[in-house]
């Protein structure tokens, strides 16, 4: 008994501890942080809309793999035709993804993750990802998103 005592006071002083730091540190540094990574995003178009009355888009995600099975890009980048293999998205709610090059539909899917490869040589262009969920029997666009510049 007395030893599950001297384990909790140690890990709640040791946890307070941790917290004073962070709060001592944190706002230093929160602005570097979270302003210039949220204004480098937004200028490089990393970005997407979403219709938040119908589902939280958090954990939302749309990239591009290379051969190495790495991440080459993300939307609102620009990648050269010879970096891309597959075009992936996750969500955190389930629909259908649609992927629009150049403004038509080249492929759906009601897979949880969705990856598109390629079954002929990769098209320069802009792919987009649309997301559309179910509602009352009809899927709906719930997400739309910027798109990865292929060149």
């Amino acid at each position: 008994m007395v030893k599950k005592i001297i384990n909790y006071l140690f890990f709640s002083i040791l946890g307070f501890i941790l917290v004073a730091l962070l709060m001592l540190f944190i706002p230093a540094f929160w602005h570097r942080w979270v302003t210039t990574s949220l204004a480098d995003h937004l200028k490089k178009g990393h970005l997407y809309t979403v219709f938040k009355s119908l589902g939280d888009a958090r954990g939302f995600m749309y990239y591009s793999m290379n051969d190495r099975d790495s991440v080459s890009g993300i939307l609102g980048d620009s990648i050269k035709i010879d970096q891309v293999k597959t075009l992936n998205a996750v969500s955190p709610l389930p629909g259908q993804f649609r992927l629009i090059h150049d403004g038509k539909t080249v492929n759906v899917s009601s897979d949880v993750n969705y990856q598109y490869s390629w079954s002929e040589p990769i098209q320069k262009g802009a792919y987009r990802i649309e997301m559309h969920i179910k509602l009352k029997g009809e899927f709906i666009p719930w997400l739309y998103s910027n798109p990865i510049y292929v060149y």
